[in-house]
């Protein structure tokens, strides 16, 4: 692989090989310096590090990582070869600390795979949650900690046994469910001891007495003391529904070989990415009547439709997600989004033939109404700004060019379209930062840092409406002043961000671009 790949950067801890020609190779050295910082941030939380150094493949692409080691979107984690294996997915890589954490905790391991490990019992809980606990560091607007996910799961009546997750039951659970709950009783070990005992129990796998020879106390009692601290924390009734509704997602039982319908799937993406949309839909037909019980193949089948430019077919799909029986709120989201863009584009086209002016017409009213339908389920905070965006062009003066902004004039997007339309909503109404936001936006996406900053600065001065959008520019315009190289100015305002109190998860995630700011 290291052959075939053809190129290498070397830093003080790691050996990094990529695709010699790569698009992303003039990102490497910010890559680097950040893979430097999760190693330093790892030995602090674990107490130490690997000897030797360690080797991560960076591939282009899912696909190319496929074809050299045979996993696609799994990110790999080999402890024993002291290797990981990821496929590039922007700045900050959102999972690079995971993955070097499985290889962190190998040193605590048995001495053949470097995992908690007695002879043919692995103990996937301790394995995953040493991960999960030390290996995101980042945070993000709007994001839970571990303790208010399972606080979640509680009020639901879904936590999972925390005895089967550290057992022979952690394969036996939802994914998302057991590997927040390792995580999250991982942490408080670390909280509390430090890495030592842990580093002893995960040595042991988990085996009779490990936990009270490591803890001096038994698994039941460090269970009953985590379990209070999940007790004792803060969850408000939104963030328990929006957790709640992204856990509470029915599991499947297909007809059909799962392993047969995923490569059916497949095979329609490969037909859909050669422009074969009818052949894609043939396939998804089969895929929709194989396994009913599923409202995922519907949506491939709306997008499919759309891209072939066939608005019927597509609207009758997202119809029947809305009403299909397992249809979560992720899944109404997707419908209602479609058919509200749809509605819009046909209100657009309409308003541009007689002219685009005056205030925004009736014809508006039915996209209006599928939006403020989907506002109403339960969404993460980053669709419901999308749903929100959308609501402005009604009330806005620039309303034709930002609709057309958000909804393009069909699936396919034009970036130098998107840029245009930007700066025609900055045109009609040069008062209101909807405009200069969009615009900083879409420079940030490509990568015109410099010029980003500046444009997020005056969306904020000018005002945006609420429901999120301020303080996205305000973390928006921090990471662009990080990205053009002024640190100094970045951390300053990432303390703002730090600051304030209302977003624990944003400000975590400041508090890490403060770390990195003051380690480069």
């Amino acid at each position: 692989m290291a052959a075939a790949l053809g190129a290498a950067r070397n830093t003080e801890h790691l050996r990094i090989l990529y695709p010699r020609g790569a698009a992303f190779a003039r990102s490497l050295d910010w890559f680097a310096r950040d893979a430097e910082l999760r190693w330093r941030q790892l030995e602090a939380a674990l107490g130490g590090a690997p000897a030797d150094r360690v080797t991560i493949y960076l591939f282009e692409s899912a696909e190319q990582k496929q074809r050299f080691m045979g996993a696609a979107h799994t990110q790999i984690a080999k402890p024993w070869r002291r290797e990981i294996y990821l496929q590039w997915d922007g700045l900050p890589h959102p999972v690079l600390a995971h993955e070097l954490a499985h290889v962190f905790a190998g040193r605590f391991g048995d001495g053949l795979f470097g995992v908690a490990r007695r002879g043919l019992g692995f103990n996937v809980g301790l394995i995953e949650g040493v991960a999960v606990a030390v290996g995101d560091p980042r945070g993000a607007p709007g994001a839970l900690s571990l303790d208010q996910q399972v606080k979640a799961m509680r009020l639901l009546g879904v936590e999972p046994d925390l005895a089967a997750v550290f057992g022979l039951g952690f394969l036996g659970e939802a994914p998302a469910r057991a590997y927040t709950a390792a995580g999250s009783f991982v942490r408080f070990l670390l909280d509390e001891r430090g890495p030592g005992p842990l580093g002893q129990v995960f040595h042991e796998a988990g085996g009779a007495g490990s936990w009270e020879e490591a803890y001096g106390r038994p698994f039941a009692a460090l269970r009953a003391e985590w379990s209070r601290r999940i007790d004792a924390t803060v969850l408000d009734e939104r963030q328990r529904e929006v957790v709640g509704e992204r856990l509470r997602r029915p599991s499947i039982l297909h007809r059909v070989c799962a392993h047969t319908l995923a490569a059916r799937r497949r095979e329609a993406a490969r037909r859909s990415a050669a422009g074969d949309h009818e052949g894609a839909l043939a396939i998804l037909a089969v895929v929709c009547a194989d396994d009913p019980d599923d409202p995922e193949p519907l949506l491939a089948s709306m997008d499919q439709a759309a891209a072939a430019g066939d608005g019927e077919r597509a609207a009758r799909a997202a119809e029947a997600v809305l009403a299909h029986p397992r249809s979560a709120d992720v899944h109404r989201y997707r419908a209602l989004l479609h058919l509200g863009d749809a509605a819009l584009r046909r209100a657009l086209d309409a308003a541009a033939g007689a002219g685009g002016t005056g205030p925004a017409p009736p014809s508006l009213d039915g996209a209006m109404a599928r939006y403020r339908q989907a506002l109403a389920l339960r969404l993460d905070d980053d669709s419901a700004r999308q749903v929100r965006a959308r609501l402005q062009v009604a009330g806005s003066r620039a309303w034709l060019p930002l609709g057309r902004y958000l909804v393009g004039d069909g699936p396919a997007r034009d970036p130098a379209f998107d840029l245009l339309r930007a700066q025609q909503v900055i045109d009609a109404a040069p008062d209101e930062g909807m405009g200069a936001y969009l615009l900083g936006r879409m420079l940030v996406t490509r990568e015109r840092f410099a010029e980003a900053a500046p444009l997020l600065d005056r969306a904020q001065a000018l005002g945006l409406p609420a429901g999120g959008f301020a303080p996205a520019a305000r973390r928006l315009a921090a990471i662009a002043t990080f990205r053009a190289g002024d640190l100094p100015g970045a951390r300053a305002r990432f303390e703002v961000i730090a600051a304030d109190g209302s977003d624990p998860g944003a400000a975590r995630e400041a508090r890490d671009w403060i770390a990195r700011a003051d380690a480069w």
